[in-house]
């Protein structure tokens, strides 16, 4: 278990084998995503239920799980 400080406040976190957990610090918005935002459809594609628009994130390593070898707590 490791513990994360959010504000005042200090919670545990329980990050399985592979998880990673990121601090965002960007996310951004493309066309396609604006096309869904503002019509519903982009091409061919049509929403039928609610979407999560952003998908391009950027952010900094905060934690890892046991199993996680590639990424280290502070790197991009």
């Amino acid at each position: 278990m490791q513990m994360i400080f959010i504000g005042k406040g200090t919670y545990p976190i329980y990050l399985i084998f592979t998880e990673v957990l990121l601090k965002m610090g960007s996310v951004g918005i493309c066309g396609s995503d604006i096309k869904y935002w503002k019509y519903g459809v982009c091409g061919r594609y049509v929403l039928n239920e609610p979407m999560i628009l952003g998908h391009e994130g950027s952010g900094i390593v905060y934690a890892v799980g046991p199993g996680v070898t590639a990424l280290k707590p502070g790197k991009l």
